[in-house]
């Protein structure tokens, strides 16, 4: 926002605005696991566990910790709508989906769409992070815009794209 802001000082013509997004998954994300995120991982190990015929998947922590999760193609959206209003938004603006699942939720979520069966594990001596991570998005909700992506969708055309990856 410092750079933005001391930009807009240097030359007054040009709109600057800083975009805090959520935490975003999609189709042409990580799937390396020392560097996955989140829903990446969790696809990997579920899918690996299914092949494997493996019985249970290993969740880090009590699985109760919080976050938000957003379809990269929503976000690639967002931009495209703020635009051609860029020089009425606020200086920084939130884009997310305005709710949160539990890290089990995300498991349970994603098992179902890759036809995991089996159980989850909890390794409480793993760190967890903090209790919830949720972006308040009513700025850019009142200028009209929405995510369009539901969580699903989002979760089984990133699964297909990691299907169609060489292995």
């Amino acid at each position: 926002q410092r750079l933005c802001d001391y930009l807009k000082i240097e030359d007054n013509s040009r709109n600057y605005i800083t975009l805090m997004p959520c935490n975003l998954f999609g189709k042409y994300d990580n799937y390396k696991p020392e560097r996955s995120h989140l829903i990446a991982s969790v696809i990997v190990k579920l899918h690996n566990a299914k092949v494997n015929n493996k019985n249970s998947v290993e969740i880090w922590g009590d699985g109760k910790v919080r976050r938000e999760f957003m379809n990269v193609k929503d976000f690639a959206d967002s931009v495209w709508f703020i635009l051609p209003m860029i020089k009425h938004l606020p200086n920084i603006i939130n884009i997310g989906t305005g709710k949160d699942y539990s890290i089990l939720d995300y498991y349970k979520k994603a098992a179902e769409i890759i036809g995991f069966k089996g159980a989850f594990t909890f390794n409480l001596g793993k760190p967890v992070g903090m209790k919830q991570k949720l972006l308040d998005i009513k700025k850019i909700n009142d200028f009209g815009w929405y995510p369009s992506n539901s969580l699903e969708s989002g979760i089984e055309q990133t699964y297909s794209h990691y299907l169609d990856l060489p292995r």
